[in-house]
């Protein structure tokens, strides 16, 4: 009974903390400091991010500044890249999301901040560093759609790829700089069922082991 009583235990721990690890930010790059940004519908701006083991997300969360409010809804073109020696190399994975937005106000220059969450993936990989490239709209005009800044945190600064084509380098207007961004995870119905059946077994063992003492 005391076996039983310690698996129960030991499952539910497991349990709990496996969702509370799946909800909310599983990578933090910083938030933004207001000081710059990054035009990215002309151009896909990437940033890299590492992981010291195996991962999940299925969020993004960046934010933006715009000289107007956009009109409409807001599409992102978003992929995953390994890492080459410094840079994106190959396409694990990408697709395009519309962002849900959340206004931060007005700068004193007339610039409109913006939260976006983009709901993406499952994005599943291994330890290492990858790269996250975002782009906004469906061609490459410029409409001022800028990819906040953020303060430097020891990792790669951010790279462009102006037009959409050709090797990922230094940005063209902008100094060299962190961009403001999160991955976040939420528990995914699969996920779930897995638990409540290893819970269920669980409480099997413990059902049997009472009908046995």
């Amino acid at each position: 009974m005391r076996v039983a009583r310690h698996l129960l235990g030991v499952a539910l721990s497991l349990g709990l903390a496996t969702t509370a690890s799946a909800q909310g930010i599983v990578y933090d790059n910083g938030g933004p400091n207001g000081l710059d940004g990054s035009e990215m519908s002309a151009s896909v701006q990437a940033e890299d991010f590492s992981f010291l083991t195996a991962s999940f997300f299925n969020g993004i969360r960046f934010w933006d500044v715009e000289v107007s409010p956009a009109l409409g809804g807001i599409n992102i073109g978003w992929a995953i890249f390994t890492d080459a020696a410094g840079s994106p190399g190959t396409q694990l994975f990408a697709g395009t999301a519309a962002s849900t937005r959340t206004s931060l106000g007005v700068d004193a220059f007339g610039f409109e901040h913006w939260q976006n969450d983009l709901a993406v993936g499952p994005v599943a990989v291994g330890p290492g560093t990858y790269w996250l490239a975002l782009h906004e709209g469906a061609d490459f005009d410029n409409r001022a759609f800028y990819w906040e800044t953020a303060d430097p945190n020891g990792t790669h600064t951010g790279l462009e790829q102006p037009g959409g084509t050709g090797p990922f380098g230094d940005p063209e207007f902008a100094a060299p700089s962190e961009h403001a961004f999160a991955l976040t995870a939420t528990p995914e119905p699969a996920s779930m069922v897995l638990l409540g059946t290893g819970l269920l077994g669980v409480f099997g063992v413990v059902r049997r082991r009472r009908h046995q003492g």
